[in-house]
């Protein structure tokens, strides 16, 4: 065997703690192990899923420490229920006074579609983003973040319900980036906002995101993306999308006042947003 006793011995622990958490979380760390993997797990029999390990760019080594192609991938979706005005109350504990069910009555089946496509994983340094998420001006940031979101769930849905996630600056960073690059990533290879997606992996030692195509139709297989991914051109991706983000800040700082754009969040956040849906899958 490869591994020494401690790492036996966390493997063991983290399987434990998989087999107490909901089935859709083991999905995703399922995944991350996937992705971040030196020797992952192989599908002879199955071709719709391949992944290629990429030289991370000096550039970018103090910040990220994996960089992974995803060639080729499937993703199966199936709805359950929409909302248009607030979203749904957790991933476990929908409202009924919110979600409008797909059908009258509960069915023992859902519809679903199967998406084939491509992707690109990025893990963070672990070491760089423990320092950054320990500078107390973002544990600040992060908390009137968490603070203000826990407010709006309370109005939403009561005292009695706790919202179902915590605000970190580990995710506030992850999802940030996420966004940013996959602007970026839509203007450099083509591909609409609409048919990018991403999948956050934060929490549980996790610190990786993958931006994938999200679409039914040639978007999703035509190999720009998992291309992007490559060390030189993905390198130029990220440091063109910290200028755009850069821009927007020079931008708000000639049209609002000094002291707005270092409280305000309104106006300078208009590269990261992204187009969404009201459904649950």
């Amino acid at each position: 065997m490869r591994q020494s006793p401690r790492e036996i011995a966390q493997a063991v622990t983290t399987r434990e703690e998989l087999l107490n958490r909901p089935e859709a979380e083991n999905l995703r760390i399922d995944e991350y192990r996937q992705f971040t993997s030196e020797e992952p797990i192989q599908f002879p029999e199955h071709k719709e899923f391949e992944i290629r390990k990429e030289r991370v760019p000096e550039s970018l080594r103090n910040h990220i420490d994996r960089i992974v192609r995803v060639v080729r991938l499937r993703e199966v979706r199936a709805i359950s229920g929409f909302t248009r005005i607030n979203p749904p109350g957790g991933l476990d504990d929908e409202d009924e006074n919110l979600v409008a069910h797909i059908s009258e009555s509960r069915l023992n089946w859902l519809p679903a579609i199967e998406v084939r496509g491509e992707g690109i994983f990025i893990r963070f340094n672990e070491a760089r983003l423990k320092v950054w998420a320990g500078n107390p001006i973002v544990l600040d940031r992060a908390g009137r973040l968490n603070t203000a979101y826990a407010t709006e769930w309370h109005e939403r849905y009561g005292d009695e319900r706790q919202p179902p996630r915590e605000i970190r600056p580990e995710l506030v960073l992850v999802h940030t980036f996420a966004h940013v690059l996959m602007r970026q990533i839509s203007l450099d290879c083509g591909y609409s906002s609409a048919s990018l997606r991403e999948r956050l992996y934060v929490g549980d030692a996790m610190r990786g995101l993958l931006i994938y195509t999200g679409t039914t139709d040639a978007d999703g297989t035509m190999g720009g993306l998992a291309r992007q991914g490559e060390a030189a051109r993905l390198e130029v991706s990220v440091c063109f999308s910290h200028c755009s983000v850069a821009l927007v800040f020079v931008r708000s700082a000639l049209h609002w006042r000094a002291e707005l754009l270092l409280t305000g969040t309104e106006q300078c956040r208009v590269p990261c947003m992204r187009p969404g849906t009201g459904n649950i899958v």
